[in-house]
This record gives C-alpha cells, structure tokens and sequence, in this order.
C-alpha cells in the first residue's frame, strides 16, 4: 500500500517517506534502516495492485 499526497504522487506509507513512486517504473528495492522498525530490506508487495479489506 502506498500513500497518494495532494500533488498525485505516490510514496511509501512509512520507510522512506520522501520518495516518489511513479505507476510502470522499475524501482530497485533499497535498504533503509528506521529506529523503531524491523530491519527488513526489499519491497513487500502483492501479487496484484488492490489491497482487499
């Protein structure tokens, strides 16, 4: 799940916050230790663009 700010960019929800994600960009997956979080580097994703409640 990613976060859609007022200017329509995307970004991730909480590691990296800054970073702005763009729709049939191949993103390399980057390693950004937070205090306070897991250390698990890589994206976690699913297997289609929803997320179901």
């Amino acid at each position: 799940m990613f976060h859609k700010r007022k200017d329509g960019t995307y970004g991730p929800l909480f590691i990296n916050k800054k970073q702005k994600l763009v729709a049939g960009v191949y993103y390399a997956a980057g390693d950004y230790p937070t205090k306070g979080y897991a250390h698990r580097p890589g994206w976690h994703i699913c297997s289609a663009p929803v997320a179901l409640i």
